[in-house]
């Protein structure tokens, strides 16, 4: 799948590009990921598909040379994938942003994928608002509601479960997910829709 994905990030670059970026040689794509921390795993399977893609196809797509640079957010921090997707447009000259293991990371860089008008292919995170913060961002995987519909969905008609209980950590894309999942159950069933209740551990 990793395979596709970036593929077809190098082939929107090869039509999406400005017409200088179109007369180099190379375009260069920088790669912002989790490479260390809790989130590594993530972040280094974005990047095996990415080395295999490359060892199977070669480094060139639609006649140009395909150049990665990679830059490691060390989680999910906002503010530092803020300044490396500024370094690598600024001091690299990055003509596509991309990867974005989470959610603060993708939203941490669109304004400057806005700013400086480059493609930014999100390649993991998945809360729904992300592509919205910048008309230069698309999205190469999913959202955890379409996860959270479908399972929801599937519970009620399918699964014949007549009482459930999600229990998430309090920040968006958990909160977007779980009441996705709520919210079909209940269509699905025509039930009453159960508040949320917070709980703090001591």
């Amino acid at each position: 799948m990793r395979r596709s994905l970036f593929a077809g990030a190098a082939m929107l670059a090869a039509v999406t590009l400005p017409a200088g970026a179109n007369a180099q040689e190379t375009i260069k794509i920088g790669v912002i990921n989790s490479y260390s921390g809790q989130f590594a795993d993530t972040g280094a399977q974005i990047d095996n598909g990415i080395k295999l893609y490359m060892k199977q196809h070669g480094d060139t797509v639609a006649g140009k040379k395909i150049e990665i640079i990679r830059k490691d957010t060390g989680g999910p921090n906002p503010d530092v994938a803020k300044r490396l997707a500024q370094e690598l447009v600024v001091r690299d000259k990055a003509d596509i942003l991309a990867g974005f293991t989470l959610t603060p990371e993708a939203l941490g860089a669109s304004g400057v994928a806005s700013e400086a008008k480059k493609l930014m292919v999100v390649m993991n995170a998945a809360t729904s608002v992300i592509t919205e913060k910048s008309p230069y961002i698309v999205r190469v995987s999913l959202t955890l509601p379409q996860i959270g519909e479908t399972l929801g969905t599937w519970a009620a008609t399918k699964g014949k479960v007549k009482k459930a209980y999600t229990m998430v950590t309090d920040y968006l894309i958990r909160n977007r997910s779980s009441c996705s999942c709520r919210a079909a159950r209940s269509q699905a069933r025509s039930a009453r829709l159960l508040p949320n209740v917070k709980w703090t551990p001591r």
